[in-house]
């Protein structure tokens, strides 16, 4: 079975592109249609067994359509993307996909170069006074933070936004902001992936 052909299995099995996304770890549906077309990014290797499991079959690719899978860096990045566009659901929330980088900025001092960084330009006002409307926060990706410690929510709408991280519940994601002081929740089938904010001596 070729990616193309996933339309048509779907519809032999009766099921839609949405029953695939979610196996696919509740993967946004825009995002799956463009992987299937061979017009978005290409298929990350984790991804590849659970396709096979949900067709039950071969799922056959050429190098240029499978991503290498993401490791961390041993080097210091040289150039760190910068996200903050505007995006709907609330004042506070960015877009954040590969294609929506605003610019590349410089490593922050006292970064030793371990993992995976990224800056976020707040645009809101939700988590003043902790942070004000147009100051970057960089973000450690792949590390997930402690209870209390501030993190950027990457929801599966390609959407993201700055909290503090309070825990998780067995459907919710909880979290706090400051600017109305309130506590809040996030159903985790919205959220899909949360990162530490970094701080010196976090890796």
């Amino acid at each position: 079975m070729k990616l193309s052909d996933i339309p048509a299995r779907l519809r032999l099995m009766g099921k839609k592109q949405a029953d695939l996304a979610r196996a696919l770890d509740n993967l946004d549906t825009s995002t799956l249609s463009k992987l299937i077309a061979g017009k978005g990014r290409k298929v990350q290797l984790h991804e590849i067994p659970k396709i096979e499991a949900f067709f039950g079959e071969k799922l056959e690719l050429d190098e240029l359509a499978t991503a290498a899978p993401f490791t961390p860096r041993r080097q210091v990045q040289r150039r760190i993307p910068v996200y903050g566009y505007a995006a709907a659901g609330g004042q506070d929330r960015i877009a954040y996909a590969d294609d929506r980088v605003l610019e590349w900025r410089e490593p922050p001092p006292l970064w030793n170069g371990s993992g995976f960084l990224a800056y976020v330009r707040l645009g809101g006002t939700s988590m003043e006074p902790r942070y004000f409307a147009g100051e970057l926060a960089p973000v450690m990706l792949g590390v997930e933070p402690a209870r209390g410690q501030d993190c950027l929510i990457e929801f599966t709408n390609s959407t993201a936004a700055i909290k503090t991280y309070l825990g998780k519940r067995p459907h919710t994601l909880l979290a706090h902001q400051y600017n109305p002081d309130q506590d809040l929740d996030f159903p985790l089938s919205d959220v899909h992936a949360v990162h530490a904010i970094w701080r010196p001596g976090l890796i």
